[in-house]
């Protein structure tokens, strides 16, 4: 069902289904109304019609047999059985039911007037029940004479069976082309609706990603369209005002806690040289200065987030020599991390211009995250190269955590792989957030895949206008 859930396909699926509907269903309903309130009218108008012709076209004195074969090939699918006739030299203006054929009684009848016919003739007809059948009674008044005919209503029925069998037979051929032109309908239907709502959703993903302090006019807009232009534009002034109040909040409570925090850490510093060697007094104030350096680096994370998020990140920009920090890199992870084995290969001299700081922060914490989240007797592989459009460096390890269908989770501020938050690893959760603005500052992008075997790839692009090689 998961091919319904689109309004082009429900609109589809309607007009096809409209459309055999109306074929099959309402065609039926309309055969139904026409063989009871149209058809038997027009056959007894028909049948009435035919008396006269042939009437008026015999000569004096009528031959009756002649009369009754005229009629036979007049009137289609008749057969001897189905009609009789009779003749009478006296004009009776109230005919009783025809005692020559074998009926009594003279309960009155309905009878209803033929019209359009000479004015020296009349003409009428009414519906009668003998012998178990069903009969059309038909009276002429024409020369002085009354001619009585009754025809089995068999044929009537004869001939609206074989106008259906060429109703069916014609539907059948149309069905095709009714198909077609309800796919076509239903195209162009679902287009004229689906349009304005392609162009609605692209202007709604231009201003919530590019341009985040517009809004949309709800003017000229279809009017259905109005009210959730409207909800719209509320609910980003909503998320713009909680989302200033949670950026003006974290960077204010980084500017806040810089002084003492940087105030603390000189006064545990003071204190720790103080202390004897090895004292236990020592190793307490060690274990808190790690704990206040640990928050001096929370802070400055949240600082630069707050500035990215504010687009207020400042860069000094100047050349770096990309494939030498790289190579740096390595040699740095095989010091402190000599458990794994880690090597690079790729472009020599790629020259990047960015703020250098930035940069080794990036670099380093791409880095570490590698190592923080590998696997015993593990490896880290840098790969760098140089296309047309930009450069690329990608960063590849295996780890133990399943991160399937977590590329982009990892990225959101303050997730951690460990549920409890427990200093085995380390961090805090803002590494890799931090790193990808960061390259986003730089007009780069940061993303991160999943290969088979639970291997990591850290994939960094930067545009070819701030790198290139010399």
């Amino acid at each position: 069902m998961r091919v319904l859930r689109s309004v082009g396909s429900r609109t589809f699926v309607f007009f096809i289904a409209c459309s055999l509907v109306f074929i099959f269903g309402i065609n039926r309903m309309w055969a139904g109304y026409f063989s009871q309130r149209i058809h038997q009218t027009l056959w007894d108008q028909e049948i009435t019609q035919a008396l006269w012709l042939e009437v008026v076209d015999l000569a004096d004195p009528i031959d009756m047999p002649q009369l009754q074969r005229s009629l036979l090939k007049r009137i289609a699918y008749s057969q001897v059985a189905d009609l009789r006739l009779d003749r009478q030299d006296e004009v009776n203006e109230n005919p009783a039911k025809p005692f020559i054929w074998g009926a009594t009684g003279t309960d009155s009848l309905e009878w209803v007037e033929q019209a359009g016919l000479n004015p020296m003739a009349k003409a009428r007809h009414v519906h009668w029940s003998f012998e178990g059948h069903h009969w059309t009674w038909v009276s002429l008044h024409h020369r002085q004479q009354h001619y009585q005919m009754l025809l089995d209503h068999r044929v009537a029925q004869q001939s609206l069976a074989r106008m259906w069998a060429v109703r069916d037979q014609t539907i059948w051929y149309q069905l095709p082309t009714v198909v077609l032109s309800a796919v076509l309908l239903a195209w162009l239907v679902t287009r004229l609706m689906l349009n304005p709502m392609q162009r609605l959703s692209q202007r709604l993903n231009q201003i919530v990603r590019l341009q985040p302090q517009e809004r949309i006019d709800a003017k000229g807009s279809l009017k259905e369209f109005e009210s959730l232009i409207n909800a719209f534009n509320a609910l980003l002034d909503r998320l713009q005002i909680s989302y200033q109040q949670a950026s003006r909040f974290s960077s204010d409570a980084a500017h806040e806690l810089q002084t003492p925090l940087t105030i603390l850490r000189g006064q545990l510093a003071q204190a720790i040289n103080q202390a004897g060697d090895y004292h236990d007094v020592q190793i307490r104030l060690t274990s808190i200065s790690d704990e206040v350096e640990r928050l001096i680096s929370i802070t400055e994370k949240l600082l630069q987030l707050s500035l990215a998020d504010a687009g207020r990140m400042s860069l000094v920009l100047e050349p770096i020599p990309l494939s030498d920090w790289v190579a740096e890199l390595v040699d740095d992870a095989a010091s402190f991390a000599p458990h794994l084995k880690t090597s690079w290969q790729g472009d020599p001299h790629v020259i990047w211009h960015a703020d250098r700081n930035l940069a080794r922060q990036l670099l380093t914490n791409l880095l570490s995250n590698a190592v923080k989240y590998n696997q015993v007797g593990g490896w880290i592989r840098f790969y760098l190269k140089q296309t047309d459009q930009d450069v690329e460096l990608e960063i590849h390890n295996p780890t133990e955590a399943d991160l399937q269908g977590m590329e982009e989770k990892l990225f959101e501020r303050f997730y951690r792989l460990d549920p409890h938050h427990n200093r085995k690893t380390g961090g805090s959760g803002l590494g890799l957030s931090l790193c990808r603005e960061i390259a986003k500052a730089h007009g780069g992008a940061l993303t991160m895949g999943i290969k088979p075997q639970k291997n990591v790839v850290m994939r960094l692009r930067l545009p070819l206008q701030q790198s290139h090689t010399v």
